[in-house]
């Protein structure tokens, strides 16, 4: 049910790339619930998905970290950036693929 009414309130006009305090938006949330096919719905709206919350995580970064291959897949194929802008201890940058070795 809560597909159809996210529908709703998207046709309805509300902002699919609206942020929380934390800078999270639904694309994160979605990512972070683990809801495949919200995450396509999302997708398939035009939602963006190489933006950074409060914690420098990009919907990418959070699909790597929860090893979730499927929307790891749906965002690689969209067109997601590789690169994060979290750096390790030595202040250096790294790309995903550091991250999820």
């Amino acid at each position: 049910k809560h597909m159809e009414m996210v529908q709703m309130l998207l046709e309805k006009g509300a902002d699919i790339n609206d942020c929380d305090e934390n800078n999270d938006t639904p694309m994160l949330l979605s990512i972070g619930n683990k809801d495949t096919d919200m995450v396509k719905l999302l997708l398939n709206e035009g939602a963006k998905f190489n933006e950074y919350n409060t914690s420098q995580q990009t919907p990418l970064y959070a699909a790597v970290m929860s090893k979730n291959l499927i929307i790891v897949q749906l965002l690689l194929d969209k067109g997601a950036t590789l690169y994060t802008s979290k750096k390790n201890k030595n202040r250096i940058k790294r790309n995903l693929l550091h991250i999820a070795v």
